[in-house]
């Protein structure tokens, strides 16, 4: 059974819900032309060709695990679905409003990550990540590209950058190459909250 993830977008942010999951199945059918067929993108993706079709006539609620298999067969970050659109951003983000993501695979399952931007369209993506005890990604490190500054507020962790290793405590912060293969872990009985920043913007 696919694993329905949560997703918290504060509502009426571009349209409604109906706008947005249209906007949704327009990505995927622009992102397919040319280069997959329904049936081939099904079979790369996992996802069967019924629910692709759906998806990119708007209709059903894809969880994010069906988004992140479609991004990854297409090729782009999964937090391409969420951009909003240049007309309707913000520059203010109230605590209520934050998006909040927990991501299947590839290293991110048990995170949690709220978005303190608008959105992923700037030039940045400023995330407040929460990683629960014990937690580690080394058996499905992180690759990805442009530079990435992770900041500890409270905690203690373990980042591994390449073949280095560094211990952070609360208000330590370490900035490396993103497409250096890294991982990190918890080594304490508590979450670990960090602020972490992407540039380019990318989950």
């Amino acid at each position: 059974m696919e694993e329905r993830v949560r997703v918290t977008v504060s509502a009426g942010r571009d349209g409604g819900t109906a706008n947005q999951l249209a906007r949704v199945g327009g990505i995927v059918r622009e992102a397919r032309q040319g280069k997959f067929t329904l049936d081939a993108l099904a079979e790369a993706s996992g996802v069967s060709a019924g629910l692709v079709s759906q998806i990119e006539r708007g209709l059903g609620n894809p969880s994010l695990s069906t988004l992140h298999k479609l991004a990854d067969a297409l090729g782009f970050p999964v937090s391409r679905f969420f951009d909003t659109p240049v007309a309707a951003r913000r520059m203010v983000v109230r605590k209520h409003e934050r998006m909040t993501l927990a991501l299947p695979g590839r290293g991110h399952v048990g995170l949690t990550y709220e978005l303190l931007t608008p959105d992923f369209q700037g030039a940045v993506a400023l995330f407040l990540t929460h990683i629960p005890p014990h937690w580690d990604n080394e058996e499905q490190r992180f690759v990805g590209q442009g530079e990435e500054v992770l900041h500890v507020l409270d905690g203690k962790l373990e980042v591994h950058v390449a073949k280095e290793t560094f211990v952070l405590n609360a208000g330590d912060t370490i900035t490396y190459d993103d497409s250096l293969e890294h991982w990190f872990k918890n080594p304490t009985n508590k979450v670990v909250r960090i602020i972490n920043v992407t540039v380019p913007p990318m989950l």
